[in-house]
């Protein structure tokens, strides 16, 4: 069996493929490893943790994973934020309060979006917007 972040990461994923609002602005550009110099705009998974739990009932773990946006300057070097923060927000729609069934494993409740966060990366061309995600969960 897949532990808890690799089972979250393939849903997500999977989630974020299907919404037409994200895929219209990344295309496949979705990473778990990015891509040196890749294009962008992009999303790319990053860290995850896991605290475990322990119920009456049964054991899990409550499960962050880091989604990582990335846009950079077009003609307009002000354009970059506006961009990465567009997709942080479709990123948002598409996983905030989702259930989705992950093989293996229940989850408890939804996914949740914890907080997001925006900034300009040293480069000066590029944005960079990331969304921690929750999700509570027990192998099934």
């Amino acid at each position: 069996m897949i532990d808890a972040s690799s089972a979250v990461q393939t849903a997500v994923v999977a989630l974020l493929r299907a919404d037409a609002v994200v895929s219209a602005v990344v295309g496949q550009r979705i990473y778990a490893s990015p891509p040196d110099n890749g294009p962008m705009p992009m999303i790319t998974l990053g860290p995850s943790d896991a605290v475990k739990f322990h119920r009456a009932d049964r054991h899990g773990s409550s499960t962050t994973l880091q989604i990582d946006c990335w846009a950079q300057a077009g003609e307009d070097a002000r354009d970059q934020m506006k961009v990465c923060r567009d997709l942080v927000h479709a990123v948002t729609a598409a996983l905030d309060l989702k259930q989705p069934t992950i093989a293996g494993w229940h989850l408890f409740g939804r996914l949740v979006i914890d907080n997001t966060r925006f900034f300009s990366d040293p480069d000066g061309v590029t944005a960079h917007g990331v969304i921690t995600l929750r999700a509570e969960m027990a192998p099934a």
